[in-house]
């Protein structure tokens, strides 16, 4: 059964904006010169203008408080430190169980996740891809003015779904308190590993451990406004039977749906507009829109209701070129 879930209020404050871009950031005429690495070896430089970089700088300090409680928690269990981060940059590195067993599209094993220098590892690496991938398809989506249904509403219950860390909602406290500021968030997560209680408690987000297959986790996703899926819908849901567990997941109080993903196309969706049993209609009051191209699944909007055609998009800026890349 899942969890009774309480919603908290947020404790933190986002990072505010430098003297030289507006407080959204949406205006920053700066230039692409901050350099910074999404990846363990750093071989793929990126860039971010001020106010991205303002944006990682924020990120960072939360990072630091979350690496720290882990190699805390080394020291609790008497392991060396070093050791111990050495080994979780051999497993994240090499990949060990990747194509191995039943499921060929996992990328790390249940132990393997289990392993807390593992752990140091993912969260130090994946923290910086995620969010800047993450942030940029939520500017997408603005300029497309698919946040202007939240506008009139004084609060915004916010799910990721399988959302691990959470750096998604972590991008979107930041978002909304620079775009939306106005509108009180709640912010929740809901995964099937208990290891990312930690990085949670401290983005001060709600942790709720149960499977998005579950009948009553999609019961409880049913409460919720706003929902986000990061890495999730072509390794879950990219089959047809699969695919109906999205719709069922939008047929509650559910508007919207934010899905990054680094695959350019995925099936999910043309099952979704077919609807169950692929009979095309079925569904036809959920809609799917590319942000960053026509035909490019990496960054989707899914969706129960149009958006007007007498708004003009927007135009704010992006903070990372090129993101995804």
């Amino acid at each position: 059964m899942a969890k009774k879930i309480k919603k908290v209020k947020s404790k933190l404050k986002p990072e505010t904006s430098s003297s030289d871009v507006d407080e959204s950031g949406c205006h920053d005429t700066s230039e692409y010169k901050f350099v910074y690495y999404p990846d363990l070896k750093q071989k793929y430089k990126q860039y971010a203008n001020k106010t991205g970089e303002l944006l990682l700088k924020g990120l960072n300090k939360q990072m630091a408080k979350i690496l720290k409680s882990i190699t805390e928690q080394m020291e609790e269990q008497k392991l060396d430190v070093k050791k111990t981060i050495d080994e979780g940059y051999y497993i994240y590195n090499e990949k060990p169980s990747q194509g191995v067993g039943k499921d060929k599209g996992i990328t790390w094993s249940d132990e393997e996740y289990e392993h807390l220098g593992f752990q140091y590892m993912y969260l130090k690496v994946k923290s910086t891809q995620r969010f800047t991938e993450v942030y940029n398809m939520l500017v997408r989506a603005h300029n497309k003015n698919y946040f202007e249904k939240f506008k009139s509403m004084k609060s915004v219950d916010i799910v990721s779904i399988g959302g691990g860390p959470s750096y998604e909602l972590y991008a979107l406290r930041v978002f909304f308190k620079r775009f939306y500021k106005n509108i009180h968030i709640t912010l929740t997560t809901i995964d099937l590993n208990n290891n990312w209680k930690v990085p949670n408690k401290i983005f001060d987000v709600q942790f709720v451990q149960g499977s998005f297959y579950d009948k009553d986790v999609i019961n409880t996703i049913h409460k919720y406004d706003l929902s986000i899926m990061s890495y999730v819908m072509f390794h879950y849901f990219d089959k047809p039977k699969k695919s109906n567990l999205i719709i069922n997941m939008m047929s509650g109080r559910m508007k919207m749906m934010l899905v990054n993903s680094r695959v350019k196309n995925i099936g999910t969706y043309d099952y979704i507009k077919r609807g169950k049993r692929g009979k095309r209609g079925k569904r036809g009051n959920i809609k799917t829109y590319n942000l960053i191209a026509e035909t490019d699944n990496r960054q989707v909007v899914v969706t129960t209701e149009d958006i007007s055609p007498n708004l003009p998009d927007k135009k704010c800026k992006i903070p990372f070129l090129d993101v995804p890349f």
